[in-house]
């Protein structure tokens, strides 16, 4: 993964997987914001 590997140069390697992780973390709690109400809306209905 060429990103994972250019947080590593820039920051070494402990911090590039953290980095690398908080990006990850990031970027699945803005899908859970923009897809989280849709999804639940359609989970509550399959339930009923």
């Amino acid at each position: 993964m060429p990103w994972k590997a250019a947080t590593q140069i820039a920051l070494g390697d402990n911090f590039g997987y953290v980095g690398y992780v908080f990006v990850l973390a990031f970027f699945t709690n803005l899908l859970l914001v923009l897809f989280g109400p849709l999804y639940r809306r359609k989970r509550y209905i399959s339930y009923r």
